[in-house]
């Protein structure tokens, strides 16, 4: 697993910007042949999950995501590519705390225990907490 986290990107971070330690936002677990990504969207980037999968995609010439007309929804055009579930997150980087909750209208929920065991594996991620739990 790989992790593509936007937080930087943020235009609102939690804590008033002065550290860029807190963001919160949505993200998407997408899959392909031999690959897989978690990828991490800060609020006020992503109006939609299907948003990050198409940012996500744009960043690659070999694929190819077709979005619906609503712009609320889309699906990878290239073959073996799809995203799996998606959610919504708090990240705070100084604590090293992660937590996961939510779920995409569009594309479902995510496996909170997979996702747990993954993160782990990834460098730089390892020694994060990972909680998995229901919006405040």
């Amino acid at each position: 697993m790989k992790i593509e986290d936007y937080s930087p990107l943020g235009h609102n971070p939690l804590d008033g910007g002065e550290s860029g330690n807190i963001y919160e936002g949505k993200f998407v677990h997408i899959i392909g042949p031999g690959d897989e990504y978690l990828c991490f969207s800060p609020r006020g980037i992503a109006k939609y999950h299907a948003n990050i999968a198409q940012g996500f995609s744009r960043r690659r010439e070999h694929l190819s995501f077709v979005m619906h007309p609503s712009g609320e929804d889309g699906r990878f055009a290239t073959a073996g590519w799809s995203v799996k579930g998606g959610g919504r997150f708090r990240l705070n980087r100084a604590k090293r705390i992660l937590e996961l909750f939510g779920s995409s209208k569009a594309y479902g929920g995510f496996d909170g225990i997979e996702l747990q065991q993954k993160i782990r594996t990834v460098p730089g991620w390892g020694e994060f907490e990972v909680r998995i739990s229901e919006p405040v």
